[in-house]
């Protein structure tokens, strides 16, 4: 009889120590390129590392990459930061005091590829191409990022990998305040996704039809296969990520950025718009890391909460994420407010903001 208690008190510590490694997020997004981080640390990766650790973080996520840029030293990518190597270093400072590291990688927004090689550039649905951004329906594309992030994998061994932009485009919702649905510009509708979805749903569009007329023809007689068309694109493709990652290092977590709506917003509005079916995403994502709108206001903390239970309600963990700048002109006290309402679970962007306004990273020191 004491041997299987000892048993079971071993089981239930296992148990609970592999839980307990996210059961509180405390995160910040840091970027070492920041001036104000540059100015105060230099290349003293220690020292940005104890202050965190002081602050108490718990979770960075920092970029890795930025379009044609790596952050670290690549052989994929075509340009490197000079001070590449000081990413490594971070990120061994960040084991050494038991902080996690999540490298961030923008999936589907990229100006380089799109200025280099125009094709892959999606588009909207008047015809317009998308400033930055890659047809997520492109699998050339999807297959060079999954490249990339292998070799992240290799070489910077995150805790964690967090997508960003992992979705399709949409035009005046990308900043800011939600516009009504119908102000929305949906994409892709570039060549490859309109060929493709006709061979999906056996659609035939008029001869000479405008990349507009064939749009308009989809959205309002093929809307539910295009948006089902679309979010099984999105999640087979979080899927094989979540697969090569964990081929790699199976106690890696992936984050996934996405809007503070509820399925029920906006008619659906994540799915259709984002491509983003969060029910069948829920699987293959740790998290979700929930983009907070830009004015806290009382609207805004509605459809907040309604994401944060929405997750809850799916099993799945979901992490609102607060804008510093968003507060200066409201002010200390709602900032306070806000971090206290998700005092175990909330990411700050970013660093550089809280160092360039100290009674701000004060609140957030305190605030744990």
């Amino acid at each position: 009889m004491k041997r299987l208690c000892r048993f079971a008190v071993f089981f239930i510590m296992l148990f609970t120590a592999s839980c307990s490694s996210y059961e509180r997020v405390k995160g910040v997004h840091l970027q070492l390129q920041d001036p104000a981080i540059r100015q105060r640390y230099g290349g003293e990766m220690g020292a940005l590392a104890d202050e965190l650790k002081q602050a108490g973080v718990t979770l960075v996520i920092a970029p890795v990459l930025e379009d044609a840029t790596a952050y670290y030293p690549s052989d994929l990518l075509p340009q490197r930061w000079e001070y590449g190597t000081q990413l490594l270093a971070f990120r061994h400072e960040l084991r050494r005091r038991n902080i996690r590291f999540a490298a961030c990688v923008p999936v589907f927004k990229d100006e380089y590829t799109q200025r280099s090689q125009p094709v892959l550039q999606a588009v909207n649905d008047y015809g317009a191409g998308i400033r930055g951004w890659i047809c997520p329906s492109r699998p050339e594309y999807r297959n060079y990022k999954l490249q990339i992030i292998n070799e992240i994998m290799l070489i910077l061994q995150p805790d964690a990998i967090y997508l960003e932009h992992c979705s399709y485009p949409a035009e005046n919702a990308q900043n800011g305040k939600i516009p009504p649905n119908n102000h929305i510009r949906s994409s892709c509708f570039c060549a490859a996704c309109l060929r493709d979805f006709s061979e999906y749903a056996d659609v035939k569009f008029a001869a000479n039809a405008s990349v507009a007329e064939q749009a308009s023809h989809i959205l309002n007689h093929y809307r539910k296969e295009w948006t089902l068309w679309r979010s099984g694109l999105i999640t087979a493709y979080v899927e094989t990520i979540r697969r090569q990652v964990h081929a790699m290092n199976p106690a890696c977590r992936i984050l996934l950025e996405r809007k503070p709506w509820t399925e029920k917003y906006l008619n659906t509005g994540l799915q259709q718009i984002y491509g983003l079916d969060i029910k069948t995403l829920q699987s293959y994502v740790d998290a979700f890391v929930l983009s907070t709108l830009p004015e806290p206001d009382t609207g805004n903390d509605s459809l907040l909460t309604a994401a944060l239970r929405e997750s809850a309600d799916l099993g799945q963990r979901a992490i609102p994420a607060f804008q510093v700048r968003n507060y200066l002109r409201n002010g200390e006290e709602r900032f306070r407010s806000d971090l206290q309402s998700r005092r175990r679970n909330f990411i700050i962007y970013d660093w550089g903001q809280l160092l360039n306004n100290r009674r701000f990273l004060n609140i957030f020191i305190t605030e744990s």
